[in-house]
């Protein structure tokens, strides 16, 4: 039977297996669960951090890649950027030191105005294969202001 350990994310129930918790020790959720101190006895945590960040370090601690972070991972509240500044704060919060390397040496993606980061937060991408073949996205329009979307009467640009 594998150990099992219960993670609650605002309200947001999570599991975690020994081999994911090990993956980058020695680290927050290591010390908590599988430490020597009289503390380390429980099998459960609780804390009011984002689910959907903490969606991608189980991700992270099942081995996998993470980076770039896809548009289906943002939490809506964020951009790309502030979703991988803020991974960055609980990757260090939980001092998985392998995740900090990681989103401190990869290259971090443009930013985008603010009109293009409220295009991103609709989940959108324009592909240029797609924009070549007149193919656009539901809702995208390509028209002599360049390729984006209407927002009630504000345009958003869409980056490509």
């Amino acid at each position: 039977m594998l150990d099992k350990y219960s993670v609650t994310r605002r309200g947001e129930l999570f599991t975690l297996y020994r081999d994911q918790i090990e993956f980058d020790a020695p680290n927050y959720f290591s010390d908590l669960f599988l430490g020597d101190f009289s503390e380390s006895q429980t099998r459960t945590a609780e804390l009011s951090r984002s689910p959907d960040l903490f969606r991608v370090i189980i991700s992270y601690l099942s081995g996998y890649s993470v980076l770039p972070l896809s548009p289906k991972v943002l939490p809506r509240e964020m951009t790309a950027v502030t979703a991988r500044e803020n991974l960055l704060l609980d990757a260090e919060y939980y001092g998985l030191q392998g995740l900090v390397k990681l989103l401190t040496s990869a290259p971090t993606p443009p930013r985008f105005s603010t009109a293009c980061d409220a295009f991103l937060l609709g989940r959108q991408a324009v592909e240029f294969e797609d924009v070549v073949r007149g193919k656009l996205p539901p809702g995208v329009i390509f028209d002599e202001r360049g390729i984006g979307t209407m927002d009630g009467e504000m345009w958003l640009a869409a980056p490509i």
